[in-house]
This record gives structure tokens, sequence and C-alpha cells, in this order.
């Protein structure tokens, strides 16, 4: 059966109450608009409801991040961080290295650590008078102006640099009465009301990244908090100089080289010590932020572009160089305007990050007709199984496996994009994405936007199971 066929039994099945019916009143009230699109693969729509509705995507703008990402570079492309010594200096030059974390049972950032540590000792360094740390792959905005000032210690607005360790984060750990912090920093930390305990173990930043206030849990029990860095370069020498003293390598000093700095020294290459290449891969990424709707590795990406494309590690940058992806790869022109990466950005008194319903369709569509889109679709959350869907669309009418697509929320948008596999192996693109005035309207909780896609997907499934 053709999806052309399925297309119009689908669109003669459901006439338009039985859909509108979950998605007009709500629309209908004051401070909500409701884009909603659904296709087959060769664009017949099969429902819209102003899905030509211009929209801010909240984390559905990776979509947009992550694909132009795949069409620009190679899916092995790696990042790398490279160490060079001269005369006593050793100088760090970061790739925006996203895998110096733990990934899994592994300790990446311990092992390159090592791994230098080794280098140097094989070169006969057991002291550096000077470690210089120069993170010019990318600029030094860390953080998108537009990104809420009142929750910069949220994970998910961790800093990005081009050193960077654990996602742009601070892990505290509490263990057998003690704590600890990931990525270690040993006795550079002071701790603060410690002696206070709490219900369940809290921690966060003061003045720096190293006076962190910490409460235990009443109970005792291991647990962990994480929280954004302040200062990720400060961070990465802290912890890089303590791990090569623990190492029996002497440390001096650290100097943080600005960008200037960097074009007026740049390395000699026959001096080139180490070069670590990141764990991850492009693939690895993608799939890691479209899963965990990750935003540090969304801006990693976006700066990556940039840098790569354009020669300039910046949002602005990145911004234009996912519009020169797309085409360069003959794209059908997509609506879209950009802030960053994540869509994290957001604006009072204008929409940021924003597309269309059908403009998503057509990247879904588009993607999937490429190889590269192999890769995009198998980084979306199946729904019931993992990632940000893994507790919904559990119902037998979603099995198996019906429903892969990126969320996203930020307060003033909620969005659901991918793709519904239909009976007889069909596929159908769709794109639902909510606006909203929490002010102006109380009655605009997530929960409630989630229920209405859930059903929209449900009786789209029903009408031909």
């Amino acid at each position: 059966m053709s999806l052309v066929l399925v297309a119009a039994m689908w669109c003669a099945q459901l006439e338009a109450p039985d859909l509108l019916g979950l998605v007009q009143p709500i629309d209908a009230e004051q401070h909500i608009e409701i884009g909603v699109r659904f296709e087959d693969l060769d664009g017949n729509v099969v429902f819209d409801f102003h899905g030509d509705r211009r929209l801010a995507l909240a984390s559905n703008n990776k979509l947009l991040t992550t694909a132009a990402a795949l069409l620009a570079l190679p899916a092995d492309f790696r990042w790398h961080t490279r160490s060079y010594l001269h005369a006593g200096v050793l100088r760090v030059v970061g790739g925006g290295d996203p895998s110096l974390r733990s990934i899994g049972t592994r300790d990446v950032a311990a092992e390159y650590l090592t791994s230098l540590a080794t280098e140097l000792k094989s070169a006969g360094v057991y002291q550096i008078d000077r470690l210089e740390l120069d993170a010019s792959y990318f600029d030094a905005e860390w953080r998108h102006p537009l990104w809420p000032a009142n929750q910069l210690q949220g994970i998910y607005c961790a800093p990005l640099s081009g050193l960077s360790l654990n996602g742009g984060c601070t892990e505290v750990h509490y263990l057998n009465g003690t704590l600890s912090t990931t990525p270690p920093l040993g006795e550079a930390v002071t701790w603060v009301g410690r002696e206070k305990i709490y219900d369940s173990l809290s921690a966060w930043l003061g003045n720096n990244d190293f006076q962190i206030h910490a409460r235990p849990p009443k109970n005792g029990r291991a647990a962990s908090v994480a929280f954004a860095s302040k200062d990720p370069l400060l961070v990465f020498g802290t912890w890089l100089r303590a791990g090569l003293v623990e190492q029996g390598i002497a440390v001096a000093e650290i100097a943080v080289l600005d960008a200037a700095t960097v074009l007026a020294q740049p390395v000699v290459e026959i001096s080139l010590l180490h070069d670590w290449p990141s764990v991850w891969n492009l693939t690895d990424v993608v799939v890691a932020c479209n899963k965990a709707s990750d935003n540090f590795l969304a801006e990693t990406l976006l700066k990556t572009l940039g840098r790569e494309l354009l020669a300039e590690g910046s949002f602005e940058a990145g911004r234009n160089a996912v519009h020169l992806a797309f085409a360069q790869h003959d794209f059908p022109l997509l609506q879209f305007e950009q802030a960053d990466g994540s869509g994290m950005a957001r604006h009072p008194d204008q929409l940021v990050n924003t597309s269309t319903p059908a403009d998503l369709c057509l990247l879904l569509r588009e993607m999937l007709a490429r190889s590269e889109g192999v890769v995009l679709f198998d980084s979306l959350p199946i729904a019931g199984v993992d990632g940000k869907l893994n507790s919904r669309f559990r119902d037998a009418v979603f099995q198996p496996q019906r429903v892969h697509a990126k969320t996203g929320f930020i307060l003033g948008a909620s969005s659901l994009s991918g793709y519904l596999l239909a009976p007889e192996e069909q596929i159908l693109v769709f794109s639902i994405v909510v606006n909203f005035d929490r002010g102006r309207n109380a009655n605009t909780n997530n929960r409630r936007f989630k229920q209405m896609q859930e059903q929209l997907l449900e009786r789209l499934l029903q009408s031909e199971l």
C-alpha cells in the first residue's frame, strides 16, 4: 500500500473534528497558541492545525542543530585536546572535547590526565614552570545572554568552554560520612555548612567554584547532586594541576590565555607532546544530545559548526553555520531562527528559537531520505524505552516502539516532534508545538500539554489499527 493511499485513507477516516476537538479548545484559551502537523514521507498532509504558525520550539531546536551537524561534519569527527611542551611551559590547547566526563563505567577525564602524565614522564618532565590553558577553539561567551539569569546553577545552563570537564558541571557526592566532588578538586574546595543536615543531600556554589555549600542527608545514605560551574576554565586548570601533582609532576603556576595572546604566541608544532582524541565521535554526541536533551552537548555542536565551517566558535557563527549546512546540502528552504543550539534561550517580549511545525516536518522528512538521517532517527528517544520518553506512551496502542520523538519544554513552550511508525511499516512525521504565557494563564502546566500530545498520536494510531 502506497504512502499516498495511506494518507488519503487516514484523512478520510479522521474528519477534522476528530482531532480538532483535542487542540481547538485549548488553543482558544487566552495566551495559548498551538501548531500541529502530521505528514507522510511524500509530504502529503494527514492533519494540520496552524502548522505554519511560527512558534518557539524549546528543545525541539536541537533537531535543527543536530541535523545540521550530521550534514556538515563526518560521522567519525572527533574533538582533540593537544598539549605542547617547550622550555618548561606546557600549553594545553582545548578543542571542545565534550567526553571528558564519566561515561558508563569509564572515567574518561581521569584516563586523559593519566595519559598526559605518562607522556610527560616519558619525556623526563617532572616539573612544569607554567601551565597554559588555551580554550580559544570556542569564544569566551560561555553561556548565551538569553539564558535565564536566575537558573545559571542548573545543569541545563552549564557553561561551555574549549576546555571543559563533566559537561560544565560539578557533582557533589556523599559517601560514608564524607563529601567529595567530580571532577576531584581536592584541597581547593572550601566546604560551607556541612555540619548541618537536611532531609536529602543539598549542595550549591558560593562565591566561586571552590566554595561549596553542602548539607548531608539525614538518613546518611550515599547520594549525589550536580550544579553548573561558574568558571569552567578555572575548574579545568585546578583539576589538571592537582592531578599532575598527585602523579608526581609539580606545577608552579597556571595561566589562562586570551585569544589575543594565543594569536601573538602560537604554539610550535614540533613541540607537540600529547594528542588526545575525544572518546565520543560526532554520532555519539548527537545520540547523547537528543536522547537526554543535553543542552551542553547541543551548544558544543553549534559552536563546533561555527568553528569548523566559519573559523569562529561562537553562538553567532554557529547559527550561521547551521543555515550554511542546510544550504550546502540542497535542503528545501527551511524557515527558522536560532539564538542558541539547545533551545534554552528565551526573551520576555519576543519569540526566540522559532520555526513552524510544517518546517520541522519538512526537516524530518528530508533527513530520513538521506544517509545522515539514520543517525538522527536513532538519536531520538523511543517512547516507553529510553531518553526523555522512557516513561511515556506506554499503552498498547503505541507498541511496538511506534513513537520516536524529540521532547521540548521551557517556561513558555512545550513541543514534541518526530516519527510515528504506523501499521504496515508506514512512517509519518509530526510536530506538536505549544506556546503559552503562564503569567497570564495559570492553566498552562506541561502535564496538560503532554496529555494532548499523547491523545493526538493515540487517536491517529487507533484509526488504523
